[in-house]
């Protein structure tokens, strides 16, 4: 019998498991599987799962992985003007306002957010972040497990 905990672990795999195929690096079930710390049988019954929801997951012999048709994307959900004014100005908080500098990390998720907002408002996010320098020293942003 399945239980509330056991869907909402298989809903938390199958969501990583579509942010993971889009960013295009074709993993295997074996790299997919120590990920998400389960067995590559799970992660074939995950990958089918996505499947029968419609999800074009495809297994690719040339790059020896599984990824997504080459027209499909996950859109994240639109962000308004000003969730993504705050998130900005949260983050210059965070710094103390020194210098109006953030690092390399907070850098590359508000030019995400930015991205993800509605076409209109995107021309006066880019002016907040006109306000706002990366710090050059900083590192790069960390990408998941694998």
């Amino acid at each position: 019998m399945r239980d509330g905990s056991l869907a909402r672990c298989q809903l938390s795999r199958l969501i990583r498991i579509l942010l993971e195929l889009q960013r295009g690096a074709f993993p295997n079930a074996i790299e997919l599987g120590d990920w998400l710390g389960v067995s590559v049988r799970t992660v074939h019954r995950d990958l089918n799962a996505l499947r029968q929801a419609g999800i074009p997951v495809r297994f690719c012999p040339n790059r020896m992985g599984y990824g997504f048709a080459a027209s499909f994307r996950v859109e994240p959900p639109a962000l308004e003007r000003e969730e993504i004014a705050s998130i900005a100005w949260l983050t210059l908080g965070a710094r103390g306002l020194a210098g109006r500098l953030v690092d390399a990390q907070a850098w590359a998720g508000l030019l995400k957010l930015v991205e993800a907002a509605q076409p209109a408002d995107r021309r006066v996010l880019r002016g907040l972040l006109a306000l706002i320098e990366p710090v050059a020293d900083s590192p790069p942003p960390r990408t998941p497990p694998r």
